[in-house]
């Protein structure tokens, strides 16, 4: 078991991807933390910042706005 440093959550050392550079050998956050993390990274704003014209990023920052707005009346 090992705990991951972003979530504080105890999971078993298959949850952490491998790594020979740490003592353990295990990275020290888990899987999904790191999932989340590349994906907040490479498919959020500043990728579309650096790849998308003006327009094409308006447009989705308004998409993300209406489905935010969606998901809060919700709750």
């Amino acid at each position: 078991m090992k705990k991951c440093t972003r979530c504080g959550r105890l999971l078993p050392l298959s949850q952490f991807h491998r790594d020979k550079i740490s003592e353990d050998g295990h990275y020290y956050v888990c899987k999904e933390c790191r999932r989340k993390y590349y994906s907040d990274q490479h498919g959020g704003v500043a990728h579309l910042l650096r790849h998308s014209t003006t327009e094409e990023l308006e447009q989705e920052l308004a998409r993300r706005a209406a489905l935010a707005r969606a998901k809060t009346e919700q709750t």
